[in-house]
């Protein structure tokens, strides 16, 4: 298979990473971290240098990310610093719609949270893989 993708190369002091993404699917789906001493090999052209292989998202490649927000009313018993508790509610929500998609469950920007009709709402990101 071959597909379009994007390469990162990160080296620091104590350890390099390269990442391959798919920016259709927009996911990281392997990360490789050298020590200095294997990229030292890597670059003197040593064939086959060990490395640790992180792989993953791998069903996700070659599909296409579809990104949506989605907001609901917080219940009175719960409070914006629970953050865990709402990440639940709203990955339950989005489990009802059965559509696939996944809910964020990250409540960090400053449009997280806000009033509305004299209601308590959140706002989440929502991806799928289509």
């Amino acid at each position: 298979m071959k597909l379009p993708g994007k390469i990162s190369i990160r080296i620091d002091q104590d350890v390099t990473t390269i990442e391959i993404n798919d920016p259709k699917s927009g996911t990281t789906f392997v990360t490789v971290t050298l020590t200095p001493e294997q990229l030292s090999k890597a670059l003197s052209r040593l064939s086959k240098t060990d490395c640790e292989i992180d792989v993953r998202n791998t069903d996700r490649i070659g599909l296409t990310l579809e990104t949506k927000t989605f907001d609901f009313i917080i219940p009175d018993d719960i409070t914006t610093s629970m953050t865990g508790r709402l990440g639940d509610i709203s990955q339950t929500i989005v489990d009802v719609l059965n559509e696939g998609w996944i809910s964020d469950r990250s409540f960090g920007s400053q449009n997280s949270f806000f009033i509305m009709n004299n209601n308590r709402y959140a706002r989440v990101i929502c991806r799928r893989w289509v």
